[in-house]
């Protein structure tokens, strides 16, 4: 089901999107910790480290001994720092060609936060959808936000004369 409750057209209906995520360092492996703390263990969720000393070949095998490991029909959804780094260049190479995998860039906190409860109403192109949407709302910079807060005090303030 997409966000409007109609059935969602994905390859998999009826499976949840798995969701893998890597980027360099322990990056992948500190936000799932975080989002297991946040929402408790999930299925269908994993991380995928890059670590010093590791080269293209290794994750590369790290990621072909997962996706070996999964259903043919099943959508998977890979999350991964920076657009060009050696986790995306190595992830788009493996899902080039497989309508039912892709790779975004961005891994943060709020992005995987949002991405494992989209997957529970959707396929991967509504996950997909959903995360281009929201994901502009994660950065928030206090100076801009205060501003925000003091114009409505100050609105406030005038009504009140």
């Amino acid at each position: 089901m997409d966000f409007e409750g109609n059935a969602s057209k994905g390859i998999g209906v009826g499976l949840m999107v798995q969701i893998i995520l890597s980027g360099h360092g322990q990056i992948s492996t500190g936000v799932k910790s975080a989002t297991d703390m946040i929402f408790g263990a999930q299925d269908q969720y994993t991380a995928v480290e890059f670590l010093p000393g590791e080269g293209k070949e290794n994750l590369s095998e790290k990621f072909k001994a997962l996706l070996d490991g999964f259903d043919s029909a099943e959508e998977v959804l890979i999350i991964v720092d920076v657009f060009g780094g050696t986790p995306y260049n190595t992830a788009s190479e493996l899902v080039y060609g497989k309508p039912e995998c892709d790779v975004i860039t961005g891994l943060s906190l709020p992005l995987v936060l949002e991405a494992l409860s989209a997957r529970l109403a959707g396929g991967l192109p509504e996950v997909i959808a959903h995360l281009k949407n929201v994901s502009p709302e994660f950065v928030k910079i206090f100076s801009e936000e205060f501003a925000k807060i003091q114009s409505v005090s100050e609105d406030l303030e005038e009504d009140e004369l």
